[in-house]
């Protein structure tokens, strides 16, 4: 089975990230991760790293989607000879880490479970530890598929109170502030304050963490816009803001519309609380069940207003 936070190996031993398999279509989208290079493998970092994968492979990667109305990365299904999968993954690594990274991740588990979480069965691992391709400064990347949502952040809640955890501080946090390009939106306070109040991010023994709690009655709704707008409004109920995608209600300050903001993008969970501020850009969808704004490209963002 196909699940959001997995990754595939190609034909050509190139890996990529799942997004989300849309069965209804067929259509697998995926995030290049990984170009195999000899012996090796290559993070696609940037235009020309991407650019030479699409050269080296001989199949169409970028097709456009009637399902989410644009041009995306599509991995032709038949292409696949290696599924990795986060469920399995970091059972691997709970009952059998092989290395100092991996005990640290199983370790984390642990402290999850003794902080009073009660559903091991649904949690994964993502990112470079699922596919083998970790070292001991890598992140440890968490997803969890399960219905005891609250339960797991109220633990990750526990676990920053008893000081398990901690926010990302110092030069992690500048670079964060930069590779996150939020320098052009709005103050380095004004983020370092965001990013102190976060519970699915931080530090764990020194190694950066992340823990998508994932919202899937919301994974998997059709697109039906691609026109962006902008709004100013105001937080009614940011009791979601945590899950992936997160949900924001909020009321426009220029009509008094009460609507939703779907969010899409890692970068802007838990950034709003009740009652902020903040100007937006995103794809305007209006239909029988009301207004919602939907974050997912880099053109969406959250503008968070003093």
């Amino acid at each position: 089975m196909l699940i959001e936070g997995s990754a595939v190996k190609d034909k050509f031993g190139n890996i990529y990230y799942v997004s989300y398999y849309n069965q209804k279509d067929d259509e697998l989208y995926v995030i290049p991760k990984y170009l195999k290079k000899g012996n090796s493998y290559v993070k696609i970092i940037n235009k020309e790293l991407l650019n030479d994968l699409l050269n080296k492979v001989d199949y169409k990667l970028i097709c456009y989607s009637k399902f989410l109305k644009r041009r995306t990365f599509i991995l032709p299904l038949e292409v696949i000879e290696v599924y990795y999968d986060p469920l399995i993954r970091i059972k691997e690594i709970i009952y059998n880490p092989t290395d100092d990274h991996e005990k640290k991740i199983a370790s984390f588990i642990n402290d999850i479970i003794n902080g009073g979480f009660f559903d091991l069965e649904k949690v994964g691992i993502e990112g470079s530890t699922l596919v083998s391709l970790h070292n001991k400064s890598s992140d440890i990347d968490l997803i969890y598929y399960g219905e005891y949502k609250e339960n797991l952040y109220n633990t990750l809640l526990n676990l920053r109170k008893k000081g398990t955890t901690n926010p990302i501080e110092g030069m992690e946090l500048k670079k964060l502030y930069y590779e996150r390009e939020f320098h052009r939106y709005f103050s380095y306070e004004m983020f370092k304050k965001i990013e102190q109040r976060k519970l699915c991010e931080g530090k764990y023994r020194n190694t950066q963490y992340s823990v998508k709690i994932l919202n899937r009655s919301i994974i998997g709704d059709e697109v039906k816009s691609n026109k962006y707008k902008t709004d100013i409004v105001e937080v009614i109920d940011a009791t979601y803001n945590y899950l992936f995608p997160s949900i924001y209600k909020v009321k426009s300050l220029r009509n008094r519309e009460e609507y939703e903001i779907i969010n899409f993008r890692i970068r802007y969970l838990e950034m709003l609380k009740e009652k902020d501020k903040a100007k937006i850009k995103g794809l305007l969808e209006v239909s029988e069940k009301g207004k919602r704004f939907i974050l997912t490209e880099r053109d969406s963002y959250i503008k968070p207003i003093i």
